[in-house]
């Protein structure tokens, strides 16, 4: 099932975006 697999990367993915937004949002402040 590729969907799943994608599906999984994206939940992975905005994780760790989010993680490093809050980062550089606590840096900044």
């Amino acid at each position: 099932r590729l969907g799943f697999k994608v599906m999984i990367f994206l939940i992975v993915f905005a994780g760790l975006l989010y993680a490093v937004k809050r980062r550089v949002w606590e840096n900044l402040h």
